[in-house]
């Protein structure tokens, strides 16, 4: 697999006085990929111009073919997505000037093999490291287990204090909450009298204030 470590912006030009580019790069380390986007006509361009693709096919063959067709006025440029290892432009027709752009990739290939080597020595380390994880996880499970226990012991122990000292504040205040002995009862007719006594004392003032 090919990771790619750049990628940048690539372009060239094509006229009359420079017609062709020749695109190369000899590299044993880093593969180069050309991806060639789009192509433009000048401004100043008066012809309808060609550009001309000549590259090596999977078969190892050298092919060339026409790649865009660019016309002043009417078809000013052409979007195109072709990539390269190696490829020649050249301006058959027309007078240029075409303005060919692209991006450049530099890629560099994994070296697999010894990445698998190196796992294949660290992953008995893992497995130990994990064993002792799991161990590691049990005895904390088990404490984690009895302190609990002890805990739920405490909070009944608690709740049983609780109880009984509620219970002896409830008999206390049923004690004190007994009624009190009637008074007695006081005979019919004596209150009759007492108000018929000082009716008549009431009299007596009032006579001795008139004479």
């Amino acid at each position: 697999m090919n990771n790619i470590i750049s990628q940048d912006f690539w372009c060239t030009t094509l006229s009359k006085e420079t017609p062709e580019h020749n695109w190369i790069i000899n590299d044993e380390e880093i593969t180069h990929h050309l991806l060639i986007e789009q192509a433009v006509i000048g401004v100043e361009a008066k012809t309808n111009c060609l550009v001309e693709a000549t590259s090596q096919i999977a078969s190892g063959e050298e092919k060339s073919t026409m790649i865009c067709h660019l016309i002043p006025g009417a078809v000013p440029n052409c979007q195109l997505s072709l990539s390269f290892k190696q490829v020649k432009l050249k301006l058959v027709a027309g007078e240029g000037p075409v303005y060919i752009t692209g991006t450049h990739s530099q890629e560099i290939e994994d070296m697999e093999g010894s990445d698998d080597e190196d796992d294949g020595m660290e992953v008995p380390e893992l497995m130990d490291a994990e064993a002792e994880g799991e161990s590691e996880d049990e005895e904390s499970d088990d404490e984690e287990g009895v302190d609990e226990d002890k805990m739920l012991e405490e909070l009944a122990a608690a709740q049983a204090n609780k109880l009984r000292e509620f219970t002896k504040k409830n008999k206390k205040g049923v004690a004190a909450a007994k009624p009190a002995p009637a008074s007695k009862k006081v005979e019919p007719g004596v209150e009759e009298k007492k108000v018929e006594e000082k009716k008549v004392v009431e009299e007596k003032k009032k006579k001795n204030t008139l004479r």
